[in-house]
């Protein structure tokens, strides 16, 4: 019998708890194991679908562009529903049907476009080679059983004869003018890409209902709308499923891809026998290689750990000095070195191409300035030259150098002093034109001058109100009030004119911070506006568009007044 105290017993005993706990840690490893590799499994297939759905969110988005910019049919659709003679209504079908004709050779992620008009019962359309005949009268069945279209502000389903569909219309009068795609024929070309091990790739609305029928299940247990951050698991008769989901940006519906759990563990099973063998060989060896270990391994691990710890937490200043390690230590060392100043320098040069570009942008905004301004005044100084009144000619070219000084100066900051001087320059200028139809009441705290604006904020509301309220032969009074209320850091500006107000839609577009008219430089005044003070103070600038009782238009402006210029225009 071997006494508990003797050299064998204990070198037997310690064994023994070393097996025991390396059993234990197997044990635990094998269950920690099958997290990450799920964990890496779901990470990797989640990024190729996030490369998928962009693909697909793209190519429907460069749809959308086109449809959006069919308003250059407006004239034809508008002579289809209300022709002057019949001859005119075919020449126009004629004309639109070889629009779109010509148009979808470049879209080749669907299937066709169309052009229905219920009122005229017109339907036109155009697909692409392959699409059967048949498949385009389902559609055009479908389309006229539909009627008028609800106003849909993206990409929707529709179940035609047991397959899904995705549709995309837009109003161009009271017609509808639309693109579709079978789901099916949008999927198949990522399935014939790398499947990358997903067992299944379909889309599926957010309810879970696939847009592509699956074998076995009809629908999807939970619902899709939810943020998939994380792998879940569905059961499919026999077999369980990592789901893998990622929504689009353009409908309500997912790009979905499910993994069989059993080929996620595959190979598990060798690798547990693996260690075990390997664990049981250094196990005779260990005692004498811990202390080894500890001075050449564990000690620059340990420090290199520590600065991957500090290198997550921002300090990226961290270096490991290379010391009397071995070769390879030395040489990852080194490696980490390069690493962390590398990304140092990366990052910088990535925030000053952020500067670089939103100061751009700004710039940008600031110099797309309304040419109609510039060309009535030319008109003036040419009437003014036909009356023979050279003084007024001489005092509107000075307000005109005076103005344009102002606007292409490039700030992007102005104290409010000048930008009312500069407000005051232009009324001068209108009332060369208007005489003396036009008052101007100004009500300023003298300690808010000083207080940085941007350029041309005052005068671009002024200007709207003068170009949509300026009667001869009526007088036109606009009021500005800039206040700072005590111990306040908001800077109050109102502007009101005596016109007839915003109409009803209008008011609501501007409310909703829609923009209003098309996307021509007529109306880009209150979006550029609007663009420039989110660059520039972020959220805590505010735009109000009211109507005065009794009166006109009222526009009350918030800016913050002490406020430094983001640091993407602080250069």
């Amino acid at each position: 019998m071997i006494s508990p105290n003797s050299l064998k017993f204990r070198i037997i005993g310690s064994i023994s708890i070393v097996m025991l706990i390396l059993l234990l840690l197997m044990i635990f490893n094998n269950v920690y194991a099958i997290q990450v590799v799920r964990g890496q499994v779901f990470e990797s297939h989640k990024n190729t679908l996030d490369i998928y759905m962009e693909q697909i969110d793209d190519a429907l988005a460069d749809v959308e562009n086109f449809l959006a910019g069919m308003s250059t049919l407006e004239v034809d659709i508008r002579t289809i529903e209300k022709p002057p003679r019949d001859i005119d209504r075919y020449l126009a079908q004629y004309r639109a049907e070889q629009s779109l004709n010509k148009s979808i050779w470049g879209y080749r992620s669907v299937d066709g476009f169309f052009i229905y008009s219920k009122e005229a019962d017109v339907y036109l359309d155009s697909a692409q080679q392959g699409v059967p005949f048949l498949e385009q009268q389902k559609l055009k069945n479908y389309v006229r059983e539909s009627g008028l279209f609800e106003s849909r502000s993206s990409w929707y389903t529709a179940e035609i004869d047991h397959e899904f569909y995705l549709l995309r219309t837009i109003k161009v009068w009271g017609t509808d003018v639309g693109a579709w795609l079978k789901v099916k024929n949008l999927v198949e070309p990522l399935q014939g890409k790398s499947f990358s091990g997903m067992n299944r790739l379909f889309l599926s609305l957010n309810d879970g209902t696939p847009l592509i029928p699956q074998p076995d299940f009809r629908k999807l247990p939970m619902d899709l709308g939810i943020n998939f951050n994380n792998y879940h698991f569905t059961d499919v008769g026999n077999n369980k499923y990592m789901l893998i989901v990622q929504s689009s940006a353009r409908g309500s519906f997912s790009l979905v891809a499910m993994i069989r759990d059993n080929s996620i563990l595959d190979g598990l099973d060798s690798l547990q026998s693996l260690i075990i063998t390997i664990s049981l060989c250094v196990l005779v060896i260990l005692l004498l290689l811990t202390w080894t270990l500890s001075k050449l391994v564990i000690s620059p691990l340990n420090k290199l750990r520590q600065g991957m710890k500090l290198l997550r937490s921002g300090n990226f200043n961290v270096r490991l000095h290379n010391e009397k390690l071995c070769d390879e230590f030395n040489l990852v060392n080194h490696t980490f070195d390069d690493m962390t100043g590398q990304i140092q320098r990366l990052k910088i040069n990535i925030y000053e191409e952020k500067l670089q570009k939103q100061k751009a942008e700004l710039q940008y905004l600031q110099l797309q300035l309304n040419p109609h301004f510039f060309m009535n005044c030319l008109g003036t100084i040419h009437s003014l030259a036909g009356l023979n009144k050279p003084l007024l000619i001489q005092e509107m070219s000075v307000r005109l150098r005076n103005y344009w000084r102002y606007a292409l100066a490039g700030n992007h900051l102005v104290p409010l002093e000048q930008e009312i001087a500069h407000v005051n320059n232009y009324l001068d200028i209108q009332r060369l034109r208007f005489q003396d139809h036009l008052s101007f009441r100004l009500h300023v705290d003298d300690a808010v001058l000083q207080i940085p604006v941007p350029p041309l904020i005052i005068q671009t509301f002024i200007e709207n109100a003068i170009k949509h309220e300026a009667v001869p032969g009526k007088l036109l009074i606009i009021s500005l009030d800039v206040t700072v209320a005590p111990f306040s850091e908001v800077m109050q500006i109102s502007i009101t004119d005596s016109g007839d107000g915003f109409g009803t839609d209008v008011l609501e577009a501007l409310r909703k911070g829609s923009r209003i008219g098309g996307a021509d430089e007529r109306h880009i005044g209150i979006h550029n506006i609007r663009q420039r003070l989110a660059l520039i103070y972020g959220p805590r600038a505010a735009l109000a568009f009211t109507n005065e009782p009794g009166a006109g238009a009222r526009i009350d402006i918030e800016l913050p007044v002490y406020t430094q210029e983001r640091e993407e225009v602080a250069l």
